[in-house]
């Protein structure tokens, strides 16, 4: 009985044995066949945690880089019709300066005309009908809203970005005027000096003269002022009696606007300090949008502005140019475009397309692009060449930035975006295999070491029950 009590010990701890080395050989197929060495929640708990966030992650990175290539698709989209847009603006230019030329005939200006009414048609005609996914791309749709606007001293509000966040934004403007140029001369004698000879130039933004005042006993600074203003429309320059000297000034302001005054002969007359010779430039309107200075074009009076949260242009009014109030604001709502990379605030993207129909190229200084079709204010009846050239240039030139917008937005927004998220992509997938992804090497000789053991049990068992069964046999013989 003790024989036999321990073989029945012998076998069962072998079949145990057994069982377990079958069970971890059968993980180890699994993991060999998955290529993980984490394939349920027991074989890592907290790695399985782990894994399940950076999967999260990936989830989100793969939605996100979806919406930027959708994003970059509709930037090529809104590209493609801008290029045509642009050609065809060039279209009617060439037509203008063709109908411009000397002796053209008025049937060559009726097919100049026609030439123009047909590529101006086609431009609103792209504008109505270029979309992407049913989204409007160039007509105004995804732009921004400017409400509250003076007309009587901004026009032409086209808003590039903002960020609403669903509300609105206040835009709040100033500007200094624009000066002229000024000198002003160091306190002069009344009358001038007796017999003396005064001779100095003037060069004003028009042109130069040369003065001479030649024996001017008696003469006052009021005659001498007049002196001046004699050859005013000469140089451009105006003086002025006033405060004990004279006071010379353009009668234009700007940066364009300069005044040089250079004194040879005399001695009654300086300028302020006693000098000889002194010049000054005007100044241009200097205009800031919410306490950031814009950029201003005085040629055409537009301002182009830009800050951390609305940036866009518009044209300043001549009243509002020239007038003594220079304040004056308006609010942005909507939300552009409404583009995301993913459900979070810090994922979107600030970008707006204000209408480029011909209605809305050009601007109100100079006029719109409609105005040069037939009946047109501007139109080749009008005669009007030099300014429907001003208009189809200034078409031109907003047409090429609505482009480099888009393409901006594509290279330096969507672009660098995706790269980003798949590099990050890639660091979590990397971190995800540092966690379950499986040694080979290692998990194939631990596989070998668990068959060899398996079937060196399994020979161990049918060994032991071989000899159960040889010693039954015996003591049936001894019965």
């Amino acid at each position: 009985m003790t024989i036999s009590y321990l073989n029945l010990q012998s076998v069962r701890t072998a079949v145990n044995n057994l069982t377990k080395i079958g069970a971890q050989l059968a993980i180890s197929n699994y993991r060999l066949t998955t290529g993980k060495q984490v394939n349920t929640a027991a074989d890592n708990p907290s790695g399985v945690i782990a894994i399940s966030a950076l999967q999260a992650q990936i989830a989100q990175i793969d939605a996100a880089t979806t919406n930027g290539q959708r994003i970059s698709s509709l930037a090529d989209s809104a590209d493609g019709a801008l290029a045509e847009i642009s050609t065809l603006i060039d279209t009617v230019e060439t037509n203008v300066i063709a109908a411009s030329g000397g002796g053209v005939s008025e049937e060559d200006k009726a097919t100049y005309q026609a030439n123009i009414d047909s590529a101006i048609n086609a431009i609103d005609r792209l504008v109505n009908t270029t979309t992407f996914n049913g989204q409007y791309l160039l007509n105004g749709s995804i732009g921004y809203t400017a409400s509250g606007v003076d007309s009587n001293k901004i026009s032409d509000v086209k808003i590039n970005s903002a960020q609403t966040n669903g509300a609105s934004v206040s835009v709040n403007v100033s500007l200094s005027e624009p000066t002229s140029a000024t000198l002003y001369s160091a306190p002069m004698p009344a009358p001038l000096g007796d017999g003396e000879n005064v001779v100095f130039t003037i060069t004003g933004p028009d042109g130069s003269h040369e003065y001479t005042f030649n024996d001017t006993p008696g003469k006052s600074r009021n005659q001498f002022a007049n002196a001046v203003n004699l050859f005013s429309g000469d140089t451009g320059v105006t003086a002025t009696d006033e405060n004990g000297g004279i006071t010379f000034s353009t009668t234009d302001t700007g940066s364009d606007a300069t005044i040089s005054i250079t004194i040879t002969d005399g001695t009654s007359f300086r300028l302020t300090g006693g000098a000889t010779s002194g010049s000054d430039t005007g100044a241009d309107v200097q205009v800031t949008v919410d306490g950031v200075s814009a950029a201003v074009d005085s040629t055409n009076q537009e301002v182009f502005f830009s800050n951390a949260v609305v940036s866009g242009s518009f044209t300043l009014t001549d009243a509002f140019y020239g007038g003594a109030d220079d304040t004056s604001s308006f609010t942005v709502s909507g939300d552009g475009g409404d583009y995301k990379f993913g459900a979070g605030s810090s994922d979107n993207i600030y970008f707006g397309q204000a209408s480029m129909a011909t209605t809305s190229l050009g601007n109100a200084k100079l006029g719109y692009l409609s105005s040069i079709k037939s009946g047109g204010a501007n139109d080749i009846a009008s005669g009007n060449f030099t300014t429907a050239q001003s208009i189809t240039d200034k078409a031109s030139d907003q047409a090429a930035s609505a482009r480099a917008r888009f393409g901006s937005l594509q290279t330096y927004t969507i672009d660098s975006t995706l790269d980003s998220l798949a590099a990050t992509k890639t660091a979590l997938t990397s971190a995800i295999d540092d966690i379950e992804g499986l040694d080979y090497v290692s998990e194939t000789a631990n596989n070998e070491r668990l068959q060899a053991l398996y079937t060196l049990g399994t020979s161990v068992i049918t060994a032991i029950n071989a000899n159960n069964s040889s010693i039954l046999s015996l003591f049936e013989n001894l019965l």
